[in-house]
């Protein structure tokens, strides 16, 4: 295995409101703003992966393109260096390194159709019962590549639901590691929560925003009303301290899922 490690340039904390915000809330809007080059990278990314055969690729109900998944070396640099130093305070780690790397592309759907849509869940019941993460010390960065609005299905956050120790259902007819993202996904919080959840937060607004979300925070979308697709793209970091450590006994899933340790920042 060969090891990407890299002394990042300097750069800016994150701030103090956002580490409260994390932290408190789950959910945060960083103060930073990703360059049109970076949004341009992203978008060659997934047309590139889109007319492959990667066995990363994930299709929706109908058909349509649902994510790519797998960090590709030199993607990014700037912005993956900068995100992980964002992270390192975040979840107060000395190294971290790339977890999981995907770009979800939302199509414009139906109400009939149904094709799409995110159930509610937590990213950490996957990472800790199918990888076997011993703890939340990470932290998933969600990138709007295109402008999104409500209409887009936007993610949505439910504040301080991090701190609610609520165990997921687990449906055991799903077994393989694609079942951590279609639509029928293995581990899912009961969706009677949605409305009874007071206060939630929407990613909408400008693309190149960045927000960062504790992995134990509930969240879901919704179908894509608009006409055109929305891009998310999301990078998690996890500590150097917090690796798996029980492969051997789960279902490993695949390289380009779950990241080796490869990219160290």
């Amino acid at each position: 295995m060969v090891l990407y490690t890299r002394t990042s340039l300097p750069h800016e904390r994150p701030s103090e409101n956002a580490v409260k915000e994390f932290h408190t809330e789950g959910i945060a809007k960083l103060p930073l703003t990703a360059r049109n080059s970076d949004l341009k990278e992203v978008e060659c990314y997934l047309l590139r992966r889109a007319s492959s055969r990667h066995p990363g690729n994930i299709w929706d109900s109908a058909g349509r393109f649902r994510a790519a998944h797998g960090y590709e070396a030199g993607l990014l640099d700037d912005l993956i260096a900068l995100l992980a130093e964002q992270a390192k305070v975040l979840i107060q780690s000395r190294q971290v390194y790339i977890y999981q790397y995907r770009v979800n592309s939302k199509h414009p759907s139906t109400l009939e159709e149904g094709a799409g849509a995110w159930q509610l869940h937590r990213d950490f019941d996957f990472w800790h019962y199918m990888d076997g993460m011993p703890d939340a010390q990470a932290v998933v960065f969600h990138l709007l590549v295109t402008d999104i609005s409500y209409n887009d299905g936007p993610l949505v956050v439910c504040n301080r639901s991090h701190r609610d120790p609520l165990p997921p259902h687990n449906d055991s007819s799903n077994l393989s590691w694609e079942d951590g993202f279609k639509e029928d996904l293995r581990y899912t919080i009961d969706a009677r929560f949605i409305e009874e959840w007071k206060n939630q937060t929407l990613l909408v607004g400008q693309a190149g925003a960045l927000y960062a979300m504790h992995p134990m925070a509930w969240h879901y979308s919704g179908l894509n009303l608009s006409h055109s697709p929305r891009i998310l793209m999301s990078v998690a970091f996890n500590s150097i301290d917090n690796m798996p450590k029980k492969f051997s006994a789960l279902l490993q899933r695949p390289s380009y899922i779950t990241e080796d340790p490869t990219h160290r920042f």
